[in-house]
């Protein structure tokens, strides 16, 4: 490939509901960029044992360019135009596929609700969506991978046993319908001579401090009754940012909208990180 596809970019901006100025912008790198140095990642981008090595190689090439990331998401998009026919060869349907995809358009909002720009920073993770190894079910997304070393003991499970990574889009519901919807699709994609991999989660959301913030009924109480707790991190205060989107804003400056936010915050100013969770799924 040694041009950027422009029409068929565009057509998959509005396909995935890109931000119209990121959409703008992105088009408009693509245009005048030199794309061949770029545009050869990409079969490595859709080789689940090169991807993430192909993922660093692109951004080193095209942060001095771009810095906004722009530039880089014209080809991850160019890269998502063939994954739509890897997926498809996969028997994997059109609908979630781009319900996987939209992680773009997710992705670019946040960053935006954040900081107030147009800016693409999550090159890091949509390798995953991009090599097929990660797959939005409904309101949950799945990531196919060999258990991690450090996770398989309090798990009681093999080291690089095949396992599925549950995770919780910024826009996932988490009423009992819809998360049991997308545990059920599961067989569909992941099952392996009819038996499922063991199916985890690490998040802030299962954090036992969190727990305790929580009225019963709640939608995180509802995803967290699906998972036995394997352990805890009470030091991980990642969730800090999920939970306020506010980076950079010191701990008394927090909003207090929900009372989970002013619960949260509460634990902040007394010095206690949220902590995270990890759960083995029951179902």
């Amino acid at each position: 490939m040694e041009a950027f596809d422009i029409p068929a970019l565009h057509a998959l901006c509005i396909e995935l509901s890109i931000p119209g100025p990121a959409a703008e912008a992105c088009l408009a790198q693509a245009a005048s960029a030199q794309a061949a140095p770029l545009l050869r990642h990409i079969p490595a981008l859709l080789d689940a044992s090169r991807a993430e090595a192909a993922m660093r190689e692109l951004q080193a090439k095209c942060a001095p360019l771009c810095p906004n990331g722009l530039l880089e998401l014209a080809v991850l998009l160019s890269a998502a135009l063939e994954t739509r026919k890897h997926y498809a060869a996969r028997g994997v349907p059109d609908d979630v596929y781009l319900a996987t995809m939209g992680c773009f358009s997710r992705f670019l909002n946040e960053t935006h609700r954040w900081t107030g720009r147009w800016q693409f920073d999550r090159g890091f993770w949509v390798w995953r969506q991009l090599c097929g190894r990660l797959l939005r079910l409904g309101t949950l997304e799945f990531e196919a991978l060999p258990l991690p070393a450090e996770l398989a003991g309090p798990l009681g499970a093999a080291a690089g046993a095949p396992a599925l990574s549950v995770h919780i889009p910024g826009d996932a519901m988490c009423m009992p319908e819809a998360l049991h919807a997308s545990y059920a699709r599961r067989a569909d994609f992941f099952a392996r001579d009819g038996a499922l991999p063991l199916t985890y989660c690490r998040t802030w959301l299962l954090s036992p401090r969190v727990k305790e913030l929580l009225p019963p009924g709640s939608g995180i109480r509802n995803f967290m009754e699906d998972y036995t707790l394997a352990d805890w991190d009470p030091d991980d205060n990642s969730g800090r940012l999920w939970l306020f989107g506010a980076p950079g804003i010191p701990d008394a400056a927090l909003p207090e909208r929900t009372s989970l936010q002013r619960g949260a915050k509460e634990l902040l100013l007394q010095g206690k990180p949220l902590g995270s969770g990890l759960g083995l799924l029951k179902l």
